[in-house]
C-alpha cells in the first residue's frame, strides 16, 4: 500500500490508472519522487478517473486537497488561444486579417503582413522580445512594446517553432484591443465561469490560498534554458523573466502571463478539453452543413 495519501474516484474499467498513480506516488516505489499530484480523465462527456494525492508543499505539511491547484505552465497557451477563437466564432476576429487590423503598433520590422491565423499557430517568428529589459516581466506595457518593435526570425507564415516566451503577449495584444478585457479577465468570465472550470489565468486572494507550492525538478532542460545557459535560445526568450522566479511569488501567481502562469488542477483541464472536442465536432458538423457555428 502507498505511503502517500491517495484520494478520489476510479472507475473499475481504469484501475489500471489508478494503480499506477499509486505506484508513481509511493514513496518505496523506484519512481516515488512525487511530493503531491492529480489525475482527472473525462471520456465521452463522463468523468472516470479523478484522483487527487500526496501534499501541496515540499516539507509534506498540508495535504493535497480535492480542490487544491498548481501552476500548470504551458496550458496557459491553449487557454489563451481558446480566447481568440472564441471572439474569432462572435465574428469579432477574422483569421485571415492582419494583425494590425486591431493592433495597428504590431505593424513594425516585417511584421506589417502578419495574419492572425500566422500569428496563433506558431508561425509568426515573433520568438523574442529583445528591447524589454532583463527582468521586466511584471513592468506594465514593457514586453508587448519590445514585441511591437521585434524583427521576425524568418519570414512569417513560412516555418514554425515554439514561442515559448511571447505566445501569451501575442494573444494578449489582440485579445485585449478587440474585447476590452485582459486574456485572463476574458477567460475567467467567458471560458471558466460557464463551463465551471477551476483554471485561471491571474489568481484571486481565495484561489492562491489553495494553490500548491511549484517544486521544480532539478537539472530540467527547460529551466537550465531559461535561467542558467546563456548561449540557449530560451534564455534569450525568457530574458525579460526574473532570473530569482521561483514560479511561486505572488507576480507569478496573482499577474497574468498567458504564457505560463495558469493554474488549475487536472479535473479543469480534462474538463476543458473534452469541450473543446466537442465544440471542435460541432464546429466541423456546422461547416460541411453550411451552417454557421453555434459555440
Amino acid at each position: 500500500m502507498s505511503s502517500i495519501p491517495i484520494d478520489g474516484f476510479c472507475s473499475d474499467s481504469f484501475q489500471p490508472v489508478r494503480d499506477a498513480f499509486d505506484y508513481t506516488m509511493n514513496l518505496d516505489s523506484d519512481v516515488g519522487r512525487e511530493v503531491g499530484a492529480c489525475v482527472s480523465i473525462v471520456q465521452d462527456g463522463e468523468t472516470v478517473v479523478d484522483l487527487w494525492g500526496g501534499y501541496q508543499d515540499q516539507a509534506r505539511t498540508k495535504p493535497w486537497e480535492e480542490n487544491t491547484i498548481t501552476c500548470m505552465m504551458s496550458v496557459g497557451k491553449a487557454s489563451a488561444s481558446v480566447c481568440v477563437h472564441l471572439l474569432i466564432d462572435r465574428g469579432q476576429i477574422d483569421p485571415e486579417a492582419l494583425v494590425t487590423e486591431y493592433w495597428p503598433e504590431f505593424g513594425q520590422n516585417g511584421k506589417e503582413r502578419i495574419t492572425v491565423r500566422t500569428l496563433i499557430s506558431h508561425q509568426s517568428g515573433v520568438l523574442y522580445a529583445d528591447s524589454a529589459p532583463d527582468g521586466s516581466l511584471w513592468q506594465p506595457g514593457v514586453v508587448e512594446r519590445a514585441i511591437e518593435r521585434q524583427a521576425p526570425e524568418w519570414e512569417p507564415g513560412t516555418a514554425g517553432a515554439y514561442h515559448s516566451f511571447t505566445y501569451g503577449p501575442l494573444v494578449e495584444g489582440i485579445v485585449r484591443r478587440v474585447s476590452g478585457r485582459t486574456v485572463g479577465q476574458f477567460f475567467r468570465e467567458e471560458v471558466a465561469a460557464p463551463l465551471k472550470l477551476d483554471y485561471q489565468i491571474g489568481l484571486t486572494d481565495a484561489e492562491n490560498a489553495r494553490c500548491a507550492d511549484y517544486i521544480a525538478t532539478p537539472g530540467t532542460p527547460t529551466l537550465e534554458g531559461i535561467k542558467r545557459d546563456p548561449k540557449s535560445p530560451l534564455y534569450r526568450a525568457w530574458a525579460p523573466l526574473p532570473k530569482d522566479e521561483d514560479f511561486n511569488s505572488d507576480n507569478w501567481r496573482r499577474k497574468e502571463f498567458g504564457s505560463g502562469n495558469g493554474h488549475g488542477n487536472a479535473r479543469a483541464i480534462a474538463g476543458f478539453t473534452a469541450c473543446s472536442r466537442a465544440a471542435a465536432r460541432l464546429t466541423a458538423f456546422n461547416l460541411s452543413a453550411k451552417q454557421p457555428s453555434t459555440i
